[in-house]
Formats: C-alpha cells, sequence, structure tokens
C-alpha cells in the first residue's frame, strides 16, 4: 500500500513543491514444494511471512526561482529520497539454500592406460553423498548443497524496518537563462548518494581462517601495474573449505560503503532562422565506490551496490560499473573505484531546419565515451603458491590441484577504449492531401560508417582486447507514416 501527498505554493518570485510518500509492503510465502534433482532429494518449505516487510517515507523538494523578475533567469533545486525495488525474488526462501556448488576436476587423474583417462567425464561422485575429494574430483565448494538446510539466511535488518532498505538520495541545482531572444542555456549540477547497504557473512569463518598471498602482474605495458605484485588476496585455509553459514545483513554494522554519483550537464537550447532548431549538451561525471571496510575480513562479502541506472540523476547517466572486488579477487587496490573525470562525459547535438517544398533535414551527432577496459586474469595454483606456500583450499585432498583464481588487473572506471563518434542524418518530406497526412523519411544511420569498438575480449591473454562487437556499419531506411 502507498499514499502520496503534494502541494504547491507560489510566494512572490519562487514556487515551491512538496511531496511525501509513505509505503508499506509486506510479503509472503505459502508452503513450497521443490521437486526432486539429479542430486537432491524432494523438499518442503513451510510458509513464511515478512519477506520482507518494509516501510519508507520518502521525502520530495523542489524549488524554482525567478532571479530578476524578469522571466528570464530561473535558479531551481531539488532533494528526494526514492526506495529501491521493495520485493526482491532472492528474498524467497528458496533461493536461501545453496542452488549450485563447485568441485574441481582433473581429467588426467588415472594413470596412462586407464579407460577413465582423458575420456572428458567427470569419474567421481559429483553429489553431496560424497563431498570431500574422490576421484577424479576436489571436495565441494558449499557443504549445505543438498540440503534443507539454508546456506544464505537473512537478518532482520535486512528484511524488515523503516527507511532502512535499499535506497538513494538525489540532489540537484540548475541554472537557467535565456541568453537572448531563442537562445537558452542550462547549467546543471546533479548528486545521487546510496544507503542500505547489505553484506554477506559466513558466521562459519573468521579473519583467521584465511592466508594471504600476493600475485604478479604480467609485464605488458598496457597494464597500469604492469610487472608488480598485487597483495591483499586471501585464500580459506583448506580444512575449513566448504563450509557455509552466510547470514546477510546491514553493513552499517560492519563499517561504512559509500556510493556517490556527482556529474554536471551543461545545455544548449536555440530557435533560429525560419522554424530551426538546435540543441546540445555536454555531460561529465563520475560514480564513486568505497567498500573497503571489508578488506581486512575476507568472511565478509560486500552485496552488490544499488544500479545506478535504476534511478539516473541525469539525462546522460553514465553506466554503473558495479561492485568492483569480489572476494575471490579482493586487494585494497580495488576495493576503492575512482573512475576518470572527463573519461565518460558525454556530448549530443541535434539541429533541425525546414527546407522548401515540406521538406525537413535533421543531424545528430553524439560523443560518447568507449567501453571500460578490464583485464580478468586467471592465476594458476602453481603461481599462488610461490606466495602461498600451498595448494589451493579447493584442492584440499586432491592428488594435483589444478584449481585457480581470477582477479582483474585494471579498476573498473579507469580505462577505456577510443571514444566513440556517430552522426545521424535525416530527410522528411510532408505530403498532405485534406484530413490525410503522408510523412515520407529517408535515414542514414552513421553516415562516416565508424566501426568503433563495443565489445572486446576482457579475459588477459593473447586475445585480450580483441574486438568481439563493433559499431553497425552506415545503414540508409525509408519510412513512411500515414495520419487518416
Amino acid at each position: 500500500m502507498a499514499w502520496y501527498a503534494q502541494d504547491q505554493w507560489t510566494i512572490q518570485r519562487a514556487t515551491i513543491n512538496l511531496g511525501l510518500r509513505f509505503n508499506d509492503v509486506r510479503a509472503w510465502t505459502p508452503e513450497q514444494v521443490l521437486a526432486a534433482g539429479p542430486f537432491v532429494p524432494e523438499r518442503r518449505l513451510a510458509p513464511t511471512d515478512n519477506v520482507p516487510h518494509f516501510r519508507n517515507l520518502d521525502p520530495r523538494l523542489g524549488v524554482a526561482y525567478d532571479l530578476f523578475g524578469t522571466g528570464r533567469t530561473a535558479v531551481k533545486a531539488s532533494l528526494g529520497r526514492y526506495a529501491e525495488q521493495l520485493i526482491r525474488a532472492v528474498d524467497n526462501p528458496a533461493r536461501a539454500m545453496a542452488e549450485n556448488a563447485t568441485r574441481t576436476w582433473n581429467d588426467t587423474f588415472y594413470p596412462a592406460g586407464d579407460p577413465r583417462r582423458g575420456n572428458f567425464v567427470p569419474d567421481c561422485v559429483l553429489g553431496p553423498a560424497l563431498p570431500v575429494a574422490n576421484g577424479e574430483c576436489g571436495p565441494l565448494s558449499d557443504l549445505t548443497f543438498g540440503q534443507l538446510r539454508p546456506g544464505t539466511r537473512f537478518a532482520d535488518d535486512a528484511l524488515e524496518g523503516f527507511n532502512t532498505q535499499s535506497h538513494n538520495w538525489q540532489a540537484s541545482a540548475s541554472l537557467q537563462h535565456e541568453l537572448s531572444s531563442g537562445l537558452g542555456l542550462t547549467v546543471a549540477y546533479y548528486r545521487t548518494w546510496y544507503g542500505g547497504f547489505l553484506v554477506r557473512d559466513n558466521l562459519a569463518l573468521s579473519p583467521a581462517d584465511f592466508d594471504s598471498y600476493c600475485i604478479t602482474v604480467p609485464t605488458d605495458t598496457r597494464l597500469p601495474t604492469s610487472g608488480q605484485q598485487l597483495c591483499g588476496f586471501y585464500d580459506l585455509k583448506p580444512a575449513l573449505f566448504g563450509r557455509v553459514d552466510n547470514l546477510v545483513s546491514k553493513a552499517e554494522n560492519f563499517g561504512n560503503p559509500s556510493q556517490v554519483y556527482n556529474g554536471v550537464d551543461l545545455t544548449v537550447n536555440a530557435r533560429f532562422g525560419n522554424g530551426g532548431q538546435a540543441q546540445g549538451g555536454l555531460n561529465m561525471g563520475r560514480t564513486v565506490t568505497d567498500n573497503c571496510y571489508a578488506n581486512n575480513d575476507p568472511s565478509l562479502t560486500p552485496q552488490a551496490f544499488v544500479n545506478a541506472d535504476r534511478f539516473p540523476s541525469a539525462p546522460n547517466f553514465p553506466d554503473f560499473p558495479g561492485p568492483a572486488v569480489t572476494l575471490a579477487a579482493k586487494t585494497s587496490a580495488f576495493c576503492r573505484v575512482v573512475p576518470t573525470w572527463g573519461a565518460s562525459s558525454r556530448f549530443r547535438g541535434l539541429i533541425v531546419y525546414p527546407l522548401l517544398w515540406d521538406f525537413q533535414a535533421s543531424v545528430v551527432y553524439q560523443d560518447i565515451p568507449g567501453i571500460p577496459t578490464t583485464a580478468s586474469h586467471v592465476v594458476s595454483n602453481a603461481e599462488v603458491r610461490r606466495s602461498l606456500g600451498r595448494d589451493l583450499a579447493a584442492c584440499r585432498g586432491a592428488a594435483t590441484c589444478n584449481a585457480n583464481v581470477v582477479t582483474e588487473l585494471i579498476p573498473v572506471g579507469t580505462q577505456y577504449e577510443d571514444r566513440l563518434h556517430q552522426i545521424d542524418l535525416r530527410f522528411t518530406r510532408n505530403l498532405r492531401a485534406g484530413r490525410t497526412r503522408l510523412r515520407l523519411n529517408f535515414d542514414v544511420y552513421n553516415i562516416f560508417n565508424a566501426g568503433d569498438v563495443l565489445r572486446s575480449t576482457d579475459r588477459y591473454g593473447a586475445s585480450w582486447l580483441n574486438a568481439v562487437q563493433v559499431m553497425g556499419g552506415r545503414l540508409m531506411k525509408l519510412g513512411a507514416h500515414l495520419d487518416f
């Protein structure tokens, strides 16, 4: 249930808009029956209530002020709170049980001549009936797999409360000014900050249950830390591998994570000639994320930050890269992501102008950032062993350890491909006969046939940065729209 109230006041040259939204959401589940699978029996879950039960009171405020009383210059400001998605599938108790688990596998475990060697079949007991290393397989990564006992539970503060769920605050301030007749300028500042973060705490483990190690970054001038050592990685002690008892609760119980977007927009609107229009805008901004509070406790895993694209602060809000670090690759070099100012700036402009005989021409120009450059690196057990002094825990009991870890070598949002430039053109012809109107369009997209990279190989190796997808080539299209 939700209630919303708003009112507007005009006091001399100021217009004030006030709003207040209250929502109360409660979800529950009936008895659930999960069918048996290849490794698990049928499971029945009792009905549950308050999954979740949230209440939010979200204020909204907007102010516009005619600065000189001439109607040509306005100062505007706004502030509002916005609750994130209220009901989440992940809150269902059925999702709390381990849905998957992994094992290492060595297809050359058996000696030469044995038909099981190199047959591309895991010759072992894969399921939870035998969770320890056996045959060609290493130990099960989650000992709760196949059990009715949930591997992940939600604390009360993650399911219930008043103004405690994931949310964001948005603030803006802008100046709009009519420079001359038909020419307007807008300068705006936007700020969005997020709260209600969650963290997953494995209660079966403590910081003392992990050993730290370092890796050496490959020598490559394209990497910012080429040839250097990255430290602060953690691996669980082998005797504890597979122990899972996760409790998801508020991150503020452990530290102070943050995610803040700051951006500036500059927009120009113009009318000229005999019905011509032009508009252009520049956006510069960045999202800074910080989950360093979890660095000294490898049993903590920050949950995904609120997706900033769901709550755009500005028309050209940059894509948010998400959490910078996973538990397997946690290092202090990556726990705080500070994208480069200007690298994500975007410019878009358009011109529309009427021609003779009811023709109209328009052109759109875009100058947007290239895709972020990332480099996920597979670190072998042999390399980890040199620093860790032992095999990775994922191989506990296995005769040969072929486990590995994957880490990022470039902090997200700090390096980009070349910027993308695209120009699109349209010609329109309007035809009229009584009350019937026909509009004919001829479009040319990507008129200069640019081939900028839209997606590339992000796994570091011989094919790293090879283009996987490029901008579509020049495209011409004919279209018609009939009103009658």
